[in-house]
Formats: C-alpha cells, structure tokens, sequence
C-alpha cells in the first residue's frame, strides 16, 4: 500500500524557523523512531545540504587556528634555541628555559642558558605578536561574542 509522508512540518514550524522535531526525537530515544525511513531521510537532508559544509568550514577554522598558535607558541618562540651553546648535550639551550625572576638569582650565568624572547630578532618577535593578535582577535572574539549573545 503507498503511503504519502510529509517531511516540510519536520524541518520547518509555522513561523518559518527550523522546527525541533530532530530534537525531540533524539530525546525521546526510542529506537523504532529513530530508524524510521522518513526520520532518515529529514536527517540525512540536513546533514548533507545544511550541517556539514558548516561542521567541515568550523573544523577547517579550528585547524587553521590551531596551526598558527602552535607556531606563535611553540616554533616562533624557540627559533634560535639552538643557538647557544653548539654543544649538543641534554642541558644545552633548547631545553633550558628560565623565569625573569630566576635570571635574577643565579649569578654570573651566562644568557646563552635560557631562550628569552628577548633574544629573538625583531622580525620574529613582530610575527608572533601578529600571530598572537590573530588568535585572541579572531579565535577568542569569535567565543566572547557567542557567548555574549
């Protein structure tokens, strides 16, 4: 016997906004509901055509994101690491990292102990300045003004 479904009162309620039916059956957790061929088909509509472009384009910032603070944080800011001692031990340079407070309190230590930001040229201080305003600018803004509304 054919049957004629309705799928337009799944996805849009009477004021023309997205309706909460996905919802209400992701609450209720009931199997048969579930996989029930029209619920498919409405959810499989809106993963493909709406949900997933915006899910890729949110993962694809967040990569991008993350790939520039790594970069500010971790490979910018120990560009000449290496440069200290050349002696290649354990406790060279690369792996000494001192406070401002400990410069302070160790005595006739040479600079080439710790990899301050200080020592790094003005290029790459300028770029990790650019690339720290990017973060907080447009990944922190982008949090604070969802939030805020």
């Amino acid at each position: 016997r054919r049957v004629n479904y309705s799928i337009k009162h799944l996805l849009v309620d009477a004021h023309g906004d997205f309706n909460k039916t996905i919802e209400w059956i992701t609450e209720n957790q009931d199997p048969k509901l579930v996989c029930h061929p029209i619920v498919s088909i409405v959810t499989d509509m809106v993963w493909t055509r709406v949900a997933f472009r915006t899910f890729l384009y949110g993962k694809a910032w967040f990569l991008f994101t993350l790939i520039v603070f790594i970069c500010s944080q971790a490979i910018m800011n120990h560009l000449n690491a290496g440069d200290g001692s050349g002696s290649g031990s354990v406790s060279g340079s690369a792996s000494v990292r001192l406070l401002a407070s400990d410069t302070n309190s160790t005595s006739g230590s040479s600079s080439s102990e710790g990899a301050h930001t200080t020592d790094l040229p003005t290029e790459v201080r300028i770029a990790i300045f650019i690339c720290r305003c990017f973060i907080y600018v447009c990944s922190m803004g982008q949090w604070v003004i969802y939030h805020v509304k």
